[in-house]
């Protein structure tokens, strides 16, 4: 399994650079994935037009410690990452039972625990990477900002994906602040936000 896990980002560059790099103009044998856009534009011409905003997938925010209850806080500290980061698989086997009180809900709000608080990492680390080597949205950014998108016309909206929606606004206004950022950038750019 611990083989699996760190061949797998590769096994996956291996996979796009065969299949979807392949049918792409002026291939460089052993371009990395990340290159997809430096091609893209040099070969055609490719510039940022459209303001992104990203919205990352289920799993994919990380998330971190805001309060932390008693029981735990030996192992975790203000603002330490308990999803998404590798420091989650060493809470996840050296105290399995500490990881599950963080992370899990109160039943009957479906919000945090009593004595428990976290909270989605903010911007684009909250997304880029799961555990080291296991990128997410990070090079879909590296190849974004090769076609001219840089944190003016590109965002990350990233969100406690252990909630639901009217929760996620609720809370954290999650929906409201979305809806602003695209007008904001729609506004700023006089363009249609993808």
């Amino acid at each position: 399994l611990e083989s699996l896990a760190s061949n797998l980002p590769l096994a996956v560059e291996e996979f796009l650079n065969d299949t979807v790099l392949s049918k792409l103009p002026a291939q460089t044998p052993g371009v990395a994935f990340r290159d997809v856009g430096r091609r893209l534009a040099l070969s055609k011409g490719l510039r940022a037009k459209h303001p992104v905003v990203i919205v990352p997938g289920f799993l994919s925010t990380g998330l971190e410690a805001w309060r932390v209850s008693e029981a735990c806080n030996a192992r975790y500290s203000f603002r330490s990452r308990v999803w998404g980061e590798l420091s989650m698989v060493a809470s996840m086997l050296s105290d399995p039972h500490c990881f599950m009180e963080m992370m899990s809900l109160n039943a009957s709000t479906g919000l945090d625990k009593d004595g428990i608080r976290l909270r989605p990492v903010d911007g684009f680390e909250g997304s880029a990477s799961f555990v080291e080597g296991y990128w997410l949205w990070d090079r879909l950014m590296i190849n974004l900002a090769e076609l001219g998108y840089e944190p003016s016309n590109m965002e990350l909206a990233t969100y406690d994906w252990r909630l639901g929606f009217p929760l996620m606004e609720q809370r954290d206004g999650f929906l409201s602040k979305l809806k602003a950022r695209i007008e904001r950038l729609h506004f700023r750019h006089k363009e249609k936000v993808s």
